[in-house]
């Protein structure tokens, strides 16, 4: 709301120059503001705004196609197909020959559908605010389970998946975790796999398999504490066989080390008065 936690304004131009909008994290908050900011949430969504707020989502390229109403008009097309023929009803096409054979239209050689893809549009004044602040609310309405599935028929999928590519970092985390609380209802998982949500939002790729670990090993492994958070030594490492644990040979006392100290000093004398040392 209008008396929310609003910390700045920012416009386009300088959230495209990388300033981006402060939106207050929930998770930040004590929790008397965050039961408020979950109240104000949730009066703007009783009010019958939600549509709203996800139409505010949308880029300069617009939500994605709503698949879902396109397979709903296959599936109604066939089924009236279906009907025709049981009761009967041969008529032909107005483009059919008298064979009652269907004409295949005919097209330009070469013609290849689609063209190039074009530069992504510009923001236009005030998109950037709108996407971040409107994800925002949406995302704290996602926190409550009752709310999902509105959500879900409101749109939210077709008009914040394309969030997730933007450069403005609240509106791709806000979209981001709105998905992520989506898929925490299962009914909607289909829904998010057909407009194509990342695996890792979901997680439905993941088989069942993978959640399951045999308990007793890794009971025991997380049992086992490692040697250095335990009062027992280690063992003593020992050394290789190379030579390196022969000890080596005792030092000399003190009175073994003076007698060839003397021994040493007299026949160094005893060779500088040798016959052999005078002389030239």
């Amino acid at each position: 709301g209008a008396g929310g936690p609003v910390a700045m304004k920012v416009s386009s131009e300088d959230a495209a120059a990388g300033l981006e909008p402060a939106v207050p994290d929930i998770m930040l908050l004590d929790e008397a503001t965050r039961v408020d900011v979950l109240m104000r949430a949730r009066i703007v969504a009783e009010a019958g705004v939600v549509p709203m707020l996800v139409r505010l989502c949308a880029g300069p390229e617009g939500p994605l196609e709503d698949l879902e109403a396109k397979a709903a008009a296959a599936a109604a097309a066939a089924a009236a197909a279906a009907a025709s023929q049981a009761d009967g009803d041969t008529a032909a096409e107005p483009d059919a020959d008298g064979d009652g054979k269907k004409k295949k239209k005919g097209g330009k050689k070469g013609s290849k559908k689609g063209g190039k893809k074009g530069k992504k549009g510009k923001l236009e004044p005030g998109m950037a605010e709108a996407q971040t602040f409107c994800s925002a609310v949406l995302r704290l309405l996602s926190m409550d389970e009752l709310w999902r599935k509105p959500l879900a028929e409101a749109g939210a999928v077709r008009y914040l998946l394309p969030l997730l590519d933007v450069k403005l970092s609240p509106a791709r985390w806000n979209a981001r975790q709105l998905l992520i609380n989506l898929s925490l209802t299962g009914s909607l998982v289909s829904k998010l796999k057909l407009y194509g949500v990342p695996d890792y939002v979901h997680g439905a790729n993941v088989p069942g398999s993978h959640y399951e670990r045999p308990a007793g090993s890794v009971t025991d492994d997380l049992e086992a504490l490692p040697t250095h958070l335990t009062n027992t030594p280690p063992p003593a490492r020992q050394l290789p066989a190379s030579g390196l644990h022969i000890k080596p040979p005792p030092l000399k006392t003190a009175a073994a080390a003076g007698a060839t100290g003397t021994a040493v000093g007299v026949a160094v004398g005893a060779a500088r008065l040798s016959p052999l040392s005078v002389g030239g």
